[in-house]
């Protein structure tokens, strides 16, 4: 009986497709603002880069938590409960919220002295300095989306996730670069393009998660 099974299959692309492309969409994104980055010189890309050396240390943990979240939502909801699902997400709300304050507060103190393992150039390292004024005082903003997103995903409704990431996080930030940047020309006009999308994602992702239409279904297999 060792073979593919069309209808589980299905099951598995419908949720797995939607997850993998909306990881793709960061990527995408980001691209389209380094060539942003690289019109203001070396020093400037040497400092982003070493940036984000520490933006890694949050994204790891932030995806980290998100994954076993959407785990246990996946559990929750399986089994039909529902109180549990809430009050768990509740608080891994406020967890990963800590955590991100927490993160912010590490990387903002001991940043400057710590970018020393990077570079050399005392240029370098105050615009690095700099940049992470710019994203890591805002990371808590991006807890909500993390939370919010596996939450739908865990609960089966990984395609919300995927056009809400796919309009607030890919298209608003080209809009950005496109039409921002050129009047607002400098590291920081750059820059706040990520805490200014992220916000209005976890805005929206909250509306989602409020509404409850992910739990039709769940209401639905009830019935």
């Amino acid at each position: 009986e060792l073979r593919i099974h069309p209808a589980s299959l299905r099951r598995i692309l419908v949720l797995g497709v939607p997850s993998a492309l909306q990881g793709s969409m960061y990527s995408l994104s980001n691209i389209i603002i380094q060539t942003a980055v690289n019109r203001f010189g070396t020093s400037v890309v040497a400092a982003w880069t070493a940036t984000g050396k520490f933006d890694g240390i949050f994204w790891v943990t932030s995806n980290s938590m998100g994954a076993a979240l959407c785990v246990f939502v996946g559990q929750c909801y399986g089994a039909g409960a529902m109180d549990r699902l809430r009050t768990g997400v509740r608080r891994w709300l406020l967890l990963a919220l800590c955590t991100a304050v927490g993160l912010s507060s590490f990387i903002l103190c001991f940043g400057r002295w710590a970018m020393h393992l990077f570079a050399d150039d005392p240029e370098v390292i105050d615009y690095a300095v700099q940049m992470l004024w710019y994203f890591a005082p805002f990371y808590f903003i991006w807890i909500f989306i993390e939370v919010f997103s596996n939450t739908l995903r865990g609960a089966g409704d990984s395609l919300s996730p995927m056009i809400i990431c796919l309009v607030g996080v890919c298209l608003l930030r080209i809009l950005w670069i496109l039409l921002v940047v050129p009047h607002w020309n400098t590291v920081m006009g750059v820059s706040i393009g990520y805490p200014f999308t992220w916000a209005v994602t976890a805005l929206v992702f909250a509306v989602r998660y409020r509404r409850g239409h992910w739990l039709r279904g769940r209401e639905s297999l009830q019935e």
